[in-house]
């Protein structure tokens, strides 16, 4: 078997081989992370409707413990949906703080 042929049956066996092979390790990686993102965010959704109807199940369908986990849910979809304002906030935050750090100039400090 020659190398291109070994190469094309390769292709058909593993398709993401040829993703790589024609955009670059990195495109794939970005393709792989965006898909990976929006399965993450519908399985968050997933996540907080069952949580809501367990505790709606659990708790004998009290009105409060329902509002409650669906505050809860509602929160945990935002976040879930909305990580990157959080990680823009939080690098205001750490940049906009004062240095920690010091320096003092030994030769400038009288005994």
């Amino acid at each position: 078997m020659s190398a291109i042929e070994l190469m094309s049956v390769a292709a058909e066996v593993a398709p993401s081989v040829q993703v790589v092979a024609d955009g670059g390790v990195f495109g794939w990686v970005e393709s792989e992370a965006g898909q990976l993102e929006s399965t993450m965010q519908t399985l968050s959704i997933v996540v907080a409707v069952v949580f809501v109807v367990f505790r709606a199940v659990k708790t004998g369908f009290a009105i409060a413990s329902i509002a409650i986990a669906a505050l809860m849910a509602g929160v945990f979809v935002w976040v879930v949906h909305n990580v990157d304002i959080l990680g823009n906030r939080v690098d205001q935050e750490i940049n906009s703080a004062p240095a920690a750090v010091v320096q003092v100039d030994v030769g400038a400090v009288e005994r």
